[in-house]
């Protein structure tokens, strides 16, 4: 191939500098010579941008002996197969590739695919970056600034591929342990829940010990998976106790991962290690329960939590201890005189957590939850806590993060999932919205599963929670939808116990906008504010006796009916009627952590956090709700005019739906609209449906056309970040021909139910027009939903 004019004379004259010269060819030298010059202070008139490296196939050629034309097209491959087949299809010719140097960081991009640039001319496609695949190439020189909206803060750093950076590791332990605040340090005490003494494995003497005190410990997260693992029982507690008993020479099978992760804590010089499978007997069924309570604890009280992300099975391994080499050496491009290293979002410590295998298991939800720092390995070690992450592959500035305090509450910065000590239905909103998508190895443990996660969040919710469902806003969170077609968990064995009327008794996507939509505490309001009303009293058993504490309406119209004085702790401040501003309340008592924000304006104070004698650790399994109610009956519409349909494909081989469907009154006329679960090609009923009402609703049907444009904007934005749905959430409803001229849309929030031998199970959920319910003749009626 004829090499692109200007390039031989260049490397004529450079190539006295180059080191190790032979094992690459003169393309490559010149990418490293010009890089070299580039960051010299001598570069004088001398400067190239843009370098042609030639097609595919040429650098396939040079590969047999050009180290870094081999690296380059193992990469360009690799990002080829992440692509889904309609893209791929792009670069199945023997495309170009091109090298591009820029004056920031990420200095070199490696840019492949083809353009419609004339061949060979790398400067003209350096136009069309954006419709090529591209490499990014990080110099260890180089420096991200706060500028850059791509790439963290910090410089690249290069790493051994073949084993963690363990002094990185105990780096970030010093760092965290003495620049970030206490919600780093402590873990709550009042998740303590009864009297456990945990075993850890002592990765010194190689056995399992109980010591007589609180130590220091590490603990391990893991996806057991289908293999064969050692596990703790009656019969051979006495002999894991022994010294040695889990050495590499006692012909135990420990496997890989929980072997790794006693490595890697001897190394750290960490004693103790905690792991399920090994520190609980798990036969002794009594303690094994004792210590499945204590979970929190364990997890939350253990200096730091070893997350085993990228394997699917306890025989994995841990990245940079045992596995995953060369996905490691891939992210590192060797040049004649230096090593670069690829930019991803896993060097950079970017990547999503929720990518992972681990990330998918119910049971490892509440593992993360508890734990106060992750080393979480995937790919890269990367430390995870609630006021930083970093990784091995980038070297972030040291900051003492003091004055932050707020910022870092946004959460999410670095991951890491967290809860609030007061009732804050929006985060209790993205807490079930992540766990319920995760895969369960068996239904029946949806609630214990979730149990732990219910406890944490015990502290801010009074009266703790009821089925799944907090009951200080117990009558909203009846309120779910399916997002997508849902997976009903009770056809699974010994699911009988799961109630129908909460989300645990659905697997899948679901539609919490009533939960979030409903912005009857916090401001400013939503495009299209729902107001929601109790209609009917709960029980928890049929003589009546214990009623349900569904108290934020007593809470709301306390302050907003009553105009009662603000409680110690709030500041009221009134609103500006000719200004259009609202009044609002804010809190500025104790200030923690994980308290109330006193950025946030309110509608009315909420219940600040609980004392621990006061947060209720029982968790109520509730299967039964007693209810009396108004009942009226209605047919289903046709789904031709039911609006969208959402389909979604689980795990047991079906496929859901999700479908809006019109309900009618028995001469055909509308009433309202209802989103129905069901098997894909499963035949609705044709004669009328049973529906019982449970709540009022009322929304604008109008959007708030009195805003400025500037003004929607900042709504929408703030919406979006609040998790609120942008488009009218009963658009079904309002663009009906009978109620798109009203100014308001009242309804009824009703449950369609099937009773079989007495109790009524739900179906689905539906609005219906309050004037067209009214009309049809309702009768009260005692209802054992379950």
């Amino acid at each position: 191939m004829d090499r692109p004019q200007g390039q031989t004379s260049i490397i004529s004259t450079l190539t006295d500098s180059t080191q190790n010269g032979g094992n690459f060819c003169d393309i490559c030298k010149i990418l490293d010579l010009t890089l070299t010059h580039q960051q010299s202070s001598n570069i004088g008139d001398f400067k190239i941008l843009d370098i042609f490296l030639g097609c595919k196939s040429n650098l396939q050629s040079r590969s047999a002996w050009c180290a870094s034309c081999k690296a380059i097209i193992v990469l360009a491959d690799e990002h080829v197969a992440s692509l889904n087949d309609a893209l791929k299809q792009r670069f199945q010719t023997d495309y170009e590739l091109s090298a591009h140097f820029t004056d920031q960081a990420p200095r070199l991009w490696i840019a492949f695919g083809e353009s419609t640039t004339p061949k060979g001319d790398a400067s003209a496609r350096r136009k069309y970056l954006t419709e090529l695949g591209v490499i990014w190439l990080f110099s260890p020189d180089d420096e991200i600034t706060k500028e850059s909206s791509v790439w963290p803060l910090g410089k690249p750093q290069l790493f051994d591929p073949a084993k963690v950076d363990t002094a990185s590791i105990l780096k970030w332990l010093q760092q965290c342990g003495s620049c970030h605040d206490q919600k780093c340090q402590l873990f709550n005490t009042w998740l303590s829940k009864g009297e456990v003494q945990p075993s850890f494995i002592d990765v010194q003497q190689e056995c399992v010990v109980t010591p007589n005190k609180d130590l220091d410990y590490v603990a391990l997260s893991y996806v057991w998976g289908t293999v064969e693992t050692l596990q703790a029982t009656k019969a051979n507690i006495s002999e894991l106790m022994k010294p040695g008993s889990l050495s590499i020479g006692s012909g135990k099978v420990v496997p890989r991962t929980i072997r790794d992760s006693m490595v890697l804590c001897a190394r750290l010089g960490r004693k103790l290690l905690w792991v399920d499978r090994v520190c609980i007997v798990q036969d002794d069924y009594e303690t094994k329960a004792k210590h499945l309570n204590a979970m929190g604890t364990i997890y939350a009280k253990a200096e730091f939590t070893i997350v085993a992300a990228d394997g699917s099975h306890a025989d994995h391994g841990l990245t940079g201890v045992s596995q995953s080499v060369e996905e490691r050496e891939r992210h590192l491009v060797q040049f004649p005189s230096r090593k670069m290293m690829r930019g991803t979002m896993w060097s950079a410590g970017t990547s999503r957590l929720s990518q992972t295998v681990w990330s998918e298991r119910a049971w490892t939800f509440q593992e993360h939850m508890f734990s106060r720092r992750l080393l979480y390995f995937d790919k890269f070690v990367n430390w995870i806590c609630f006021s930083a992450r970093w990784t091995e592959s980038w070297s972030s500035p040291v900051e003492t993060l003091k004055g932050r305090e707020l910022e870092l509450k946004k959460a999410g910065e670095s991951g890491k999932l967290y809860t609030l000590d007061w009732p804050s239905l929006t985060q209790y909103a993205s807490m079930v919205e992540q766990y319920n998508s995760r895969h369960l190895r068996y239904d029946s443990d949806i609630i214990d599963a979730f149990g732990g996660v219910m406890l944490y969040m015990a502290e801010g919710f009074p009266a703790g929670f009821c089925g799944g469902l907090p009951e200080f806003y117990f009558t909203i969170c009846l309120l779910w939808q399916p997002r997508k077609g849902l997976r009903p968990r009770t056809q699974q064995p010994n699911t009988s116990h799961i109630p129908s009327w909460s989300w645990v008794g659905w697997s899948g996507l679901l539609d919490l906008s009533m939960w979030t939509c409903n912005t009857d505490t916090a401001l400013p309001a939503a495009e299209y504010e729902v107001t929601i009303s109790p209609l009917v009293e709960w029980y928890k058993h049929l003589d009546k006796s214990t009623k349900v504490d569904d108290t934020c309406f007593v809470v709301r119209n306390h302050f907003l009916l009553k105009n009662a004085a603000p409680p110690h702790g709030w500041e009221k401040h009134d609103g500006d009627e000719a200004a259009g501003t609202d009044t609002y309340y804010t809190y500025h008592g104790y200030y923690g952590n994980n308290h109330i924000n006193p950025d946030i304006h309110f509608r009315y104070p909420m219940p600040p956090f609980q004392r621990p004698r006061d947060v209720r650790r029982d968790l109520e399994h509730v299967q039964y709700l007693y209810i009396r109610a108004q009942r009226a009956f209605f047919h289903l519409g046709t789904s031709a005019t039911g609006g969208p349909t959402r389909q979604a494909a689980h795990p047991d081989g079906n496929i859901y739906c999700a479908i809006e469907i019109p309900l009618v009154n028995h001469d055909g006329s509308w009433v309202g609209s209802i989103r129905v679960n069901t098997l894909l090609g499963e035949e609705l009923p044709t004669k009328h449906i049973e529906l019982i009402r449970i709540a009022q609703g009322s929304v604008p049907v109008h959007s708030k056309t009195d805003m400025t444009l500037e003004q929607r904007v900042r709504a929408a934005a703030t919406q979006a970040g609040r998790g609120l749905q942008l488009e009218h959430p009963f658009k079904e409803c309002v663009e009906r021909e009978e109620v798109k001229n009203e100014s308001v849309f009242d309804f009824y929030f009703v449950l369609w139910v099937e009773v079989e031998r007495g109790i009524a199970r739900r179906k689905a959920l539906g609005t219906v027009w309050i004037p067209a319910w009214d009309k049809a003749s309702p009768q009260e009626v005692d209802v054992t939903l379950g």
